[in-house]
C-alpha cells in the first residue's frame, strides 16, 4: 500500500510541474501579444475657460499745457506710479498639432481685466478737503490676444512657450476739482480711452485628465503702447499727458474641453 502511493506521487509530481510551466509559458504569450497603452495625442481642437490674477505698474507723467511751455504741477517733470491690480476671466479656442515630441498650435482669447486704481497728484499742493485734491485714475478692463504656442509633450503633460499680439481696453484721467482758495474758477478734466496694441509672451503646463478634458497653469506678460489723455480746462488751455503701462503681469489657472 505504501509503495503505491509512493509510486502515484512523483506522477503527481510532475504533471503539476508540467501543468505549471504551460499556464506560465501561456501566460507569457498573452503579455506579449496584449496592446500597449498608447501615448496621449496633444493634437486637436479645444475651447475652455481661464481666471486669475493681474498687477501692473502705470507711469503717471505730469499734465503738459504748451501755453506755459512746460509742467502744470511738477516744474522738474516727474512722474508718480499707480500700481492697480485685479482679477480677470474669459475664454480661450485653439488648435494644436503634434509631430513626435514637438507640439505646436495656436490659441485666441477675449476676457475682463479688472485693472483699477486712483491717486491724488504727489506733486500738488495740499488742502484740507482731500476730495478736492487732483487725482489721476487708470482702469483696463476688456483685452484679447492670437498667440502661437510650441511646446514639448510629457506624456499626458505639456510643457509649452507662447508668444503673440494682444489689446487691452483702457480709460485714463485726470481732474483736477480746484480745491484750493487762490486757483479761481480754473479746472481741469483731461481723459483719454482707447484700445491699445501690443504684444504678448510666457508659458506654461497643461495636463490631460482624460481624452477629452485638460487642466492648466500659465503664466503671461503683456506689454502695451502708451494711452494719450488731453482736455481742455475751464480757463481754455488744453492740457495733455502720454500714461504709460510698464508691462502688465497675469498668473492664471485653465480648464480646457477637446473635441
Amino acid at each position: 500500500m505504501s509503495r503505491h502511493y509512493s509510486s502515484v506521487a512523483p506522477a503527481l509530481l510532475l504533471s503539476g510541474v508540467v501543468l505549471a510551466t504551460a499556464c506560465t509559458s501561456a501566460h507569457a504569450q498573452t503579455a506579449l501579444l496584449a496592446p500597449t497603452p498608447a501615448a496621449y495625442n496633444w493634437s486637436g481642437f479645444y475651447f475652455g475657460a481661464f481666471g486669475g490674477v493681474g498687477w501692473t505698474d502705470v507711469v503717471v507723467p505730469d499734465l503738459f499745457t504748451d501755453a506755459f511751455g512746460g509742467n502744470f504741477y511738477s516744474p522738474g517733470g516727474e512722474t508718480f506710479t499707480l500700481s492697480p491690480e485685479g482679477l480677470f476671466g474669459g475664454g480661450q479656442a485653439g488648435v494644436d498639432w503634434q509631430w513626435g515630441r514637438f507640439v505646436a498650435g495656436v490659441v485666441g482669447e477675449i476676457g475682463f481685466m479688472d485693472l483699477y486704481e486712483s491717486r491724488i497728484n504727489p506733486f500738488s499742493l495740499p488742502v484740507p478737503a482731500p476730495e478736492t485734491q487732483p487725482y489721476t485714475t487708470f482702469k483696463a478692463q476688456w483685452f484679447g490676444s492670437l498667440a502661437g504656442r510650441v511646446g514639448v509633450p510629457l506624456d499626458r503633460i505639456l510643457i509649452y512657450a507662447k508668444a503673440g499680439i494682444a489689446f487691452l481696453d483702457v480709460e485714463a484721467s485726470s481732474v483736477d476739482p480746484c480745491g484750493r482758495s487762490f486757483c479761481g474758477q480754473t479746472t481741469i478734466d483731461a481723459s483719454g480711452d482707447g484700445v491699445l496694441l501690443g504684444w504678448t509672451a510666457g508659458g506654461g503646463a497643461e495636463a490631460a485628465l482624460t481624452e477629452h478634458l485638460r487642466v492648466g497653469v500659465e503664466y503671461r506678460y503683456y506689454d502695451f503702447e502708451s494711452l494719450e489723455v488731453s482736455g481742455v480746462a475751464s480757463n481754455l488751455l488744453e492740457y495733455h499727458q502720454d500714461i504709460e503701462i510698464d508691462g502688465i503681469h497675469t498668473a492664471r489657472a485653465f480648464v480646457n474641453y477637446v473635441w
